[in-house]
Parts: C-alpha cells; structure tokens; sequence
C-alpha cells in the first residue's frame, strides 16, 4: 500500500475519533452538571476535523483537480447543508410546529446544527481559489489577509469559522503537499512535546467563554492535538475489530454528523448520573458507539437509493 493510501487509512481512522467525540460532546450537553472534560473535547476535536478535511482535499485535487473538485464540494456539501438544514426543524419540531422561514432564516445566517458543512464549503472555495490563483505556498498570507477583510466586512458567523479553522485545514494540505511536513508533524519529540503542551494548556480552555483569549487557546490546542491524533491514529489497536469500526465510523463522519442529533434530542437532559468522571465517559463513549452505529444503518440504508443518496449524502 502506497504512502498516500496508509495516510488515507490514519485519516479515516482519526476522523472516526473526532466525530465519536462531536457525539459524545453534544451527549456531555445533556448532563447537568456538564462534566469537566466536556471542555477538554471541544478544545481540539473540530480542529481535528477540519485537519482531516484538509488531507482529504489535498489528496482529491491531484486526483480531479479544477471545476470538477469544485462541483464534487457543492454536491457533496451545499445540496445536504440545504436540505438538512429544512429536515433537521421537521423531525426534531414535528411538521405542524415547523416554519420555514425560521429554518431558511438559520440556513443563511447561522445554523447552529450543520454549520460544519457550511464553514467547510467556504474553506474549500478558499483552498479553490488559492489553487488557481496562488502559484506558490508564500502567497497564502495574502489569502489570509483577504479571508480576514471578508470576516470583518461581512461579520458573517460561517466566515469568521472558516477564518478560525483555515490554518488546521491548510496544516493538512501542507502534510500531502510537502513531504517535510509529514515528518515533522510525525516526530516523536515533536509528538511529546504537543502532548506535553496539549496538557498544560487544555487547563484553561472554557468552551463558553468566547473572547479572543479563549480562541487563541482553542488554536494553540488545536494544533498540538493534531500530531498527537495523528501518532495515535496510526497505532496497531486500530488493525483490531473495534479499530475496524471506528475506521467506519471515520468514511460514515457525514451521516454521523447528520443524524446524530436526532437520538441525542430524545434522551432529554440527565440531571445526575451519580458516577465518577472515568464512569461517565465509558458511559457516554458506549451510548455514542451505539448512536454512530445507528447513523451508519440509516447511511447504508439511504444509499441503495440513487436519489436520496445524492440528495441527503451528495454522492453519486
């Protein structure tokens, strides 16, 4: 197997990671009160995310590259953003209670459920745009500079996401394009001393608190999970039967996302679960396991049908 398609395998690996945490993050919310490492999980694992994101769109431009990579996003991100953000209020509101102007409303300027498909579109049509306006790697602080003019013109919530996550999305571009990144991101010493600043630092994130300060520790933990993930994804555990499933999980991460609120709203808010911190999270990580598992069988099921398939999963 080539070096390309191992990475491929971590990524898988790695996304399956994040977006069991994305699970159990949102079934920490339900817990009253939020147990302590609810903050801890926010602290890296969208940035995480959107890493493996940037992976995979390096390796898809060389494959498709131009309009083709462009069209496949649209199809893949704006046609499911758009008609989950309308199935989303019907289910969880019921069709009687829903209004459509409230979930058009949300659509365009914040919706808080699948704004991930949003923020990602916009950095791919960035990535689109470096790639066929920037010919070389030192123009990316230009990119930068026009990204962060947009966010303070527009005040657009998706934009200023997508400005806060460029760097972890470009962090995995560079990894595909530059084989020097790869390594370095992949150094023991430069995994120990991520882990080491990882620990120190991930102390004093607070997920509600949203000054500046607080983003800039969510960047600083952002960055240094990510090799840290990476060691990890690419661990022999991973070869074995519950390694297997999460690497599933990681291909299936969109219908994950998608679904994932659906069961999540029906458990209501647990006001105590009288366990200690290490019970709870073997209990919420079990609930999530079975909540991902779920999401899968309604993808599978969702795919024997051409349409639906293109329409809710943008593939073919």
């Amino acid at each position: 197997m080539s070096g390309e398609s191992n990475r491929l395998d971590y990524i898988d690996v790695m996304k399956g990671i994040c977006i069991i945490l994305v699970v159990i993050g949102h079934l920490a919310e339900k817990i009253s009160p939020v147990p302590s490492f609810f903050h801890y999980i926010y602290s890296f694992h969208m940035p995480a995310m959107i890493f493996c994101s940037g992976v995979v769109a390096e390796i898809s431009w060389k494959k498709h590259g131009g309009r083709c990579w462009i069209s496949k996003k649209v199809k893949s991100l704006v046609v499911p953003y758009i008609i989950w953000s309308f199935i989303n209020p019907i289910i969880l509101l019921g069709i009687i209670r829903f209004n459509f102007k409230d979930a058009l409303k949300a659509m365009l300027i914040s919706n808080q459920s699948y704004w991930y498909l949003a923020c990602l579109f916009i950095l791919s049509v960035i990535y689109y745009a470096i790639q066929k306006s920037f010919s070389t790697t030192g123009m990316i602080p230009v990119a930068m500079i026009f990204i962060v003019a947009i966010a303070l013109i527009t005040k657009n919530p998706y934009i200023e996401q997508a400005m806060g996550y460029f760097p972890f999305f470009y962090l995995g571009v560079l990894i595909i394009r530059f084989n020097i990144f790869y390594k370095l991101i992949e150094n023991d010493w430069i995994v120990l001393i991520s882990l080491v600043a990882f620990i120190i630092l991930v102390r004093y994130f607070n997920k509600f608190d949203g000054s500046l300060y607080m983003l800039f520790i969510r960047l600083l933990c952002g960055a240094f999970a990510v090799p840290v993930l990476l060691k990890i994804s690419k661990m022999d555990f991973f070869n074995t039967k519950i390694g297997s499933i999460i690497r599933t999980y990681g291909r299936n991460s969109l219908i994950i996302y998608l679904c994932h609120y659906f069961f999540i709203t029906e458990l209501g808010v647990v006001r105590s679960l009288k366990l200690s911190v290490i019970e709870t999270a073997l209990y919420l990580y079990i609930v999530a396991m079975i909540i991902c598992c779920f999401c899968v069988l309604i993808g599978r099921c969702l795919e024997t049908n051409t349409i639906m398939s293109r329409m809710l999963l943008g593939r073919r």
